[in-house]
């Protein structure tokens, strides 16, 4: 598990939880080190099974498959390395912080024949498997709107990601709306063509 931080602990706590009877946690990844404790520690995990940088990780955890939940400017560290230990990957949304990085992973995945999948992590929570249900139940719907309203980043982050400019932030901001939007009318009967525009605005 890449990533102790608040979204990291997300996934350890919530996420994951269901799931613990089929799956064993081998080794977690922060570089802070009060996060990592405080996660390692909720878990159970040895002191050997914690680790602050990813490199010492992956050459010392034997593990079926990697989640990596960092920021974006280190998803293509990540994604090399699960890429040369031959190890499948879960990420967070987005692929990476820069097109340069997309393209990066998009190779490395291609040449070590690894499986790789971006997710939402709350594409599936109840609040929002709730909400495509009563859309559903209205029937068929000709015309969607979606406000993408958060401001967590610039509270948290600043107003761009290390190292890079705030465009690809303003790109994700966007296109979190048209995925939202996607992900909550899928239930219902639209046409191929809307559905296309969707996928694609």
């Amino acid at each position: 598990m890449l990533g102790a931080g608040e979204m990291g602990s997300r996934w350890t706590r919530e996420i994951w939880q269901p799931f613990r009877d089929r799956m064993e946690l081998a080794g977690l990844v922060d570089p802070n080190p009060a996060a990592l404790d405080k996660a390692g520690d909720w878990l159970g995990l040895p002191l050997a099974a914690r680790f602050a940088d990813v490199r010492e990780a992956f050459a010392t955890v034997d593990a079926n498959y990697c989640c990596v939940v960092t920021p974006p400017d280190h998803h293509r560290e990540a994604v090399e390395l699960a890429c040369a230990h031959t190890m499948d990957i879960l990420s967070e949304k987005p692929i990476a912080d820069t097109l340069e990085a997309c393209g990066a992973i998009t190779r490395a995945l291609q040449v070590a024949g690894v499986r790789m999948m971006v997710t939402q992590n709350y594409r599936y929570t109840r609040r929002i498997l709730t909400l495509k249900q009563a859309i559903a139940d209205l029937g068929a719907v000709n015309y969607a709107v979606a406000r993408y309203a958060s401001s967590w980043w610039p509270k948290r982050r600043g107003d761009a990601p290390s190292g890079g400019s705030a465009v690809p932030l303003a790109s994700e901001r966007a296109r979190s709306g048209s995925r939202l939007t996607s992900c909550r009318l899928s239930a219902l009967p639209l046409s191929k063509g809307y559905r296309n525009a969707l996928i694609e605005s």
